[in-house]
């Protein structure tokens, strides 16, 4: 039983590296598309994001 648990645990804690690498992948793949469109950026202003209007507020009252 303890030899079981161990392997179980050791097992999920493989499990859990695989999990964050796989995390860490995507991250650095968004981090390097970020560098690339900032690149492209350069110096200039953002676009603008385009937004819906915010004029019905969830926390007023129209009473």
């Amino acid at each position: 039983v303890y030899q079981f648990s161990k392997r179980n645990a050791l097992e999920d804690s493989r499990q859990q590296v695989v999990l964050s690498m796989v995390a860490r992948a995507r991250l650095e793949a968004q981090r390097r598309l970020l560098a690339d469109k900032l690149k492209s950026l350069g110096s200039k202003d953002a676009p603008p994001i385009g937004l819906d209007d915010d004029r019905i507020s969830i926390t007023s009252s129209n009473s």
